[in-house]
């Protein structure tokens, strides 16, 4: 069945906010540590604008 892309990335939206709700304060510092060592996140845990290279 064909999906318009709108209704998918809601829906992948919903799941990524689910499972961000259903992880415990450790996973998510762990998680959040990971992406700002990347630097996929600043301190204030916003995403790091892509550098146009």
């Amino acid at each position: 069945m064909w999906c318009s892309r709108e209704k998918r990335q809601k829906r992948k939206r919903a799941i990524r906010e689910k499972a961000l709700k259903n992880l415990s304060s450790e996973q998510f510092g762990e998680l959040a540590g990971y992406l700002y060592k990347e630097g996929l996140i600043g301190l204030d845990l916003k995403p790091i604008k892509q550098r146009k290279e």
